[in-house]
């Protein structure tokens, strides 16, 4: 019976049984300020969620993750959901942030739900309650595009819980060049700074970027330094990627996840030196990651398509 150490456990019998699969975590805004406890303990209100994060942090757990609150309707069977104090016009707190970057800490370790946004019912990851239509209620609101842009930041964070930063060689202060398609140079430094010449700017490591919500990826100072810049097709955007396998997203190149959760299937060490030691925009709408292989004899090229699928 899987029920989240740490947290107030609140269990309330408004629910059905056994879940067919655990594709990820859904995000829900309460609309109202309060525990949800006394109306999802009432099963005459058809009602209940998984779990329910207060303003203050403080996290619920109504259901047992393994079996079906009444949430999401016809998506109840394949997501866990979470409740959210607060209204859509709201964005969350720093702390509701953080307590969804833990819930889904646990959700990766118990259930393998992959570090990614979910924006359809059929794609595992961090979803949003509207993305499921009429059938899962026709909430198309819910949560509000405020909260619905906060999920990357979770992620984000829940990236950095399961990958903390770890000792790696500090590469030469030498700066990292990309030719924009457009025209034009974006030029990355290892402390995650950005100078353009000649092409659009978008943003640095841990400055506010206009271009992307409040606590996207973007917005935290690199945990290892930066080795590789490179432009999306378009040219108004850009990916960097640290020595830890972490991606900083800018503009419109879109944050497929970290690298690390594909290190164990490429074998890829960190601070090794076969380490990740670059980055570029894929033909398929992702990004290409370049590895040293010095047994090679040459680099090693991984790609990640804009569904977040890898290829060698």
């Amino acid at each position: 019976m899987p029920w989240m150490p740490g947290v107030v456990q609140k269990p309330v019998p408004s629910h059905s049984g056994p879940m067919v699969e655990h594709r990820g975590l859904v995000l829900h805004v309460q609309v109202g300020d309060g525990s949800c406890y006394g109306e999802f303990d009432n099963p005459n209100n058809q009602a209940s969620s998984t779990w329910w994060i207060a303003k203050s942090g403080v996290i619920e757990q109504y259901v047992d993750s393994d079996i079906m609150a009444w949430t999401e309707e016809n998506g109840n069977p394949y997501f866990d959901s979470v409740e959210t104090e607060g209204t859509p016009d709201e964005p969350l707190t720093d702390a509701q942030v953080l307590s969804l970057a833990r819930i889904y800490v646990w959700g990766v370790h118990q259930y393998q739900w992959p570090l990614v946004l979910s924006e359809s019912p059929t794609a595992h990851g961090l979803g949003w309650h509207g993305m499921g239509g009429l059938d899962w209620g026709g909430h198309f609101g819910c949560p509000g595009d405020l909260r619905k842009a906060q999920r990357a930041g979770a992620l984000w964070l829940a990236s950095v819980s399961l990958f903390p930063p770890v000792l790696v060689p500090q590469p030469s202060e030498v700066d990292m060049l990309a030719h924009c398609p457009t025209g034009g140079i974006v030029v990355a430094r290892p402390n995650g700074s950005v100078y353009c010449e000649g092409a659009g700017y978008y943003g640095s490591c841990g400055q506010v970027n206009p271009s992307k919500p409040p606590g996207g990826p973007n917005a935290f100072v690199p945990s290892s330094p930066i080795v590789g810049v490179g432009c999306t097709p378009s040219g108004h955007g850009y990916w960097l990627v640290n020595a830890q396998g972490l991606i900083y997203s800018f503009g419109d190149a879109p944050w497929l996840g970290p690298i690390p959760k594909y290190l164990s299937v490429w074998g890829v060490g960190l601070g090794t030196a076969n380490g990740i030691v670059g980055v570029a925009s894929d033909d398929r709408g992702g990004y290409t990651i370049v590895t040293d292989n010095p047994a090679a004899g040459a680099p090693s090229i991984y790609h990640i398509d804009s569904s977040g699928q890898y290829t060698r």
